[in-house]
């Protein structure tokens, strides 16, 4: 389920609920990517990434590496990576097996995601995953220690 909430900001983009990229350019995309079985993961990187924006990460070797970091800290950044002047962060969430069922994200237009922002965006999507992730059952290695 994607929930839209409409800006009246004159950076609006495109009705794009739903959509699914499997290029790794979007933060939802990257963060869908880093958590798949490694046979598939292997095969998305193998595949052309066209480059959207400046900022779009093209390497494979460096969008493994980006992948390994969003595994790493449950959280995906996306700045400028699928449209200019547009930043994301999300976040997944697990199932009662911690199998990544879904994730949740913030979209903002680049000029509001500064580092206190981006900090602050961060630790919401992070807590409102892991929320979700509770009421489906996760229980993280961090709440059972």
């Amino acid at each position: 389920m994607a929930i839209r909430s409409v800006s009246t900001s004159s950076t609006r983009r495109g009705p794009f609920s739903g959509k699914r990229r499997r290029d790794g350019s979007s933060g939802i995309s990257a963060l869908c990517t880093a958590f798949k079985p490694e046979e598939e993961r292997a095969a998305l990187l193998a595949q052309p990434h066209p480059q959207t924006t400046p900022y779009t990460i093209t390497d494979p070797q460096l969008l493994a590496e980006e992948l390994d970091s969003i595994v790493r800290e449950d959280l995906a950044c996306d700045v400028e990576g699928l449209y200019l002047s547009t930043c994301a962060v999300g976040s997944p969430v697990r199932d009662q097996f911690g199998d990544v069922v879904a994730a949740i994200s913030v979209v903002m237009p680049a000029g509001r995601f500064g580092p206190e922002e981006r900090k602050l965006c961060s630790a919401a999507v992070k807590r409102a995953a892991a929320s979700l992730s509770k009421y489906l059952g996760w229980k993280s290695a961090k709440s059972i220690a």
